[in-house]
């Protein structure tokens, strides 16, 4: 009796492992789930993002679900691979700010726009004169809904 309880059990479970690879194969080999590729803000194939030294990568950010679809629509759907190269983070940027907090580009792209309170861009000397030789691009600054409503309640008491 105990050997065949023991028998039923290593069969279940090989059952179960054998389904789970199954699945996982299914996922791997699945052409149309590729995400897109942005290096540098330039769409591109995975074989040029992936052949991108490591050591010249500056930020690796990844963006998926309603995020990905609100930025890049339908190709979106399968999530969108942002990377920054470190020649391509210092390219005319300007200085990103959202909600006091210096950003890079990936963020202020990732917001999404219904949660967006304001924006203001900046480019004059006294902008480059707060945010050093950074803001000499010019420098864009964001208040999210959450922010202002926060600073709203915190002025009142």
């Amino acid at each position: 009796m105990k050997n065949l309880l023991l028998a039923i059990c290593l069969f279940a479970s090989i059952g179960a492992i054998a389904q789970d690879t199954t699945k996982v194969a299914n996922a791997i080999n699945n052409g149309n789930r590729q995400p897109i590729y942005i290096v540098d803000g330039v769409k591109t194939d995975s074989a040029k993002a992936m052949s991108i030294n490591p050591k010249d990568i500056e930020r690796m950010d990844v963006v998926k679900d309603a995020s990905a679809t609100a930025l890049y629509g339908k190709e979106g759907t399968n999530g969108v691979i942002l990377i920054t190269t470190k020649a391509g983070s210092k390219k005319n940027q300007p200085v990103y700010i959202i909600d006091g907090v210096k950003a890079d580009v990936a963020k202020f792209k990732a917001l999404n726009p219904d949660d967006i309170e304001s924006v203001n861009i900046s480019k004059d000397a006294s902008e480059a004169a707060l945010h050093s030789t950074e803001g000499k691009n010019g420098v864009v600054t964001v208040i999210t809904k959450a922010a202002a409503k926060k600073a709203k309640e915190k002025s009142k008491n």
